[in-house]
């Protein structure tokens, strides 16, 4: 998944109609490579543990 670019997703078909994302999640954002997993699912922002308040 980590060596793809881009896949399609409800995510990126809602983006395309002007929504925005965000994906949140309270935990290490290198744990299962979430940092570049959701970027490759076309998530905008993406908040770990260390950026969420």
């Amino acid at each position: 998944m980590d060596k793809k670019t881009f896949i399609p997703t409800i995510v990126s078909n809602l983006e395309n109609q002007g929504y925005d994302s965000m994906a949140i999640h309270p935990y290490n954002k290198i744990f299962y490579k979430r940092n570049i997993v959701y970027k490759t699912f076309g998530f905008n922002h993406f908040f770990d543990m260390n950026t969420m308040k």
